[in-house]
């Protein structure tokens, strides 16, 4: 990286959260084109399920939203929305045990308060969260306290010569768009970058 003419893009997704479910069907993530469900359990381990259980309800009639904790840590804004919303069913200080199904989900068992529980859903949607991908540089380049690194306007990160886009990078969202346009911002600043370091290589030598 400290050789002259030479610049990083750094664009790495996010490792996914751990879930130590053994279970049938499950998804991760989801489009716009998700069939529609009668019914729909969100297991949850992070506060961001309280906005992607409130976007599933345009999909099912029912949503649950399981969650280990007897309380949410999110924003109040969000949790006032996700419980004001008629389809979500807050199923909390719960874990689930085993997601189950004859070649398609059925059912979820969980265990709340010391109670085996049993849901009959037609799909699961798990939310563990990520974890920025950025462990080879934490040391080097400064970066939050969640460890996504720091960028300028430009995306270039505390290190110069080297840029971060997309999820790796600490900003409002993690979108494919907008890694679309961090992308687009680094590859040009990058460009700017290699060609200032040539034109001074090519004035020393002619001086």
């Amino acid at each position: 990286m400290g050789r002259p003419g030479k610049g990083i893009v750094l664009a790495v997704g996010p490792i996914s959260g751990r879930c130590d479910l053994v279970s049938l069907g499950l998804r991760s993530h989801y489009t716009t084109s998700t069939a529609r469900w009668r019914s729909l359990s969100a297991s949850t381990y992070c506060d961001a399920a309280l906005e992607e259980g409130d976007f599933l309800t345009r999909y099912a009639s029912k949503v649950y939203l399981i969650h280990r904790r007897d309380q949410f840590r999110a924003q109040p804004v969000l949790q006032e929305r996700a419980r004001s919303n008629p389809k979500i069913e807050f199923v909390l200080d719960a874990q689930v045990r085993s997601i189950e199904g004859d070649d398609k989900v059925q059912r979820v068992r969980y265990v709340q308060r010391g109670e085996e529980k049993e849901l009959s859903v037609g799909g699961v949607f798990i939310f563990v969260g990520f974890l920025p991908n950025s462990d080879l540089l934490k040391a080097h380049a400064d970066h939050d306290g969640a460890g996504y690194l720091l960028t300028d306007r430009n995306m270039q990160t505390s290190i110069e010569g080297l840029w971060a886009v997309g999820d790796v990078r600490a900003q409002l969202t993690k979108q494919i768009a907008t890694a679309v346009g961090d992308g687009t911002t680094a590859a040009v600043a990058a460009s700017q970058y290699v060609e200032s370091l040539r034109d001074r290589r090519r004035k020393v030598g002619a001086a």
